[in-house]
């Protein structure tokens, strides 16, 4: 097989085994899965080559799909009520945001647009959380949440001189704390 073809059957099973196939992704495929000479010949042969491809990706969509196994999700609840998690979630799309803007700033190069993005998930989101959602968060939460908020700040201060690749590495690092947070933690 060639890359293409493996690239195309890793993202079926990266998706669970299911994949969205179109008439060209199709012919894509069989034509990747099919022998030089057989490329050339026309008539009965495709169309059996074409089903046989078929049968194999339903068997192996309905075989990976057996396995799926649902596992429990054990984070820690934050334990909001419905206004609480409300403006907790707006936080966290706000911090989603300032992300984009930073890599959106890091690839265009535009230094202004890095500082603006992180300033607004530094300490200025951290004194503007409300007291009803700190005193809900455990210290684990504060652990990380603490440090991350210093490093957008960080991040302000870097976007003045680093090199966009560092900034990107740096960028790479706090995410690392948003994944460890989104990890531990959930709001229900």
């Amino acid at each position: 097989m060639m890359g293409y073809e493996l690239s195309y059957i890793s993202m079926i099973i990266h998706n669970g085994g299911h994949a969205v196939v179109n008439s060209n992704d199709f012919l894509t495929l069989r034509t990747a899965f099919a022998h030089p000479t057989e490329i050339q010949q026309r008539g009965s042969m495709n169309k059996i080559s074409t089903l046989l491809l078929s049968l194999a990706l339903m068997v192996f969509s309905v075989s990976i799909n057996a396995v799926d196994v649902e596992t429990p999700d054990n984070r820690i609840n934050l334990g909001f009520n419905a206004s609480e998690k409300a403006e907790f979630l707006s936080e966290m799309r706000q911090m989603l945001t300032s992300i984009q803007g930073i890599m959106e700033g890091i690839g265009e190069e535009d230094r202004e647009l890095i500082i603006k993005s992180a300033r607004y998930s530094g300490n200025r989101m951290a004194r503007a959380t409300s007291d009803a959602i700190k005193s809900k968060t455990p210290a684990s939460f504060k652990d990380i949440g603490g440090p991350t908020h210093m490093m957008f700040e960080e991040l302000v201060i870097r976007a003045e001189t680093d090199d966009m690749d560092l900034l990107a590495s740096f960028t790479g690092e706090l995410m690392k704390q948003c994944l460890a947070c989104h990890a531990l933690f959930k709001t229900d």
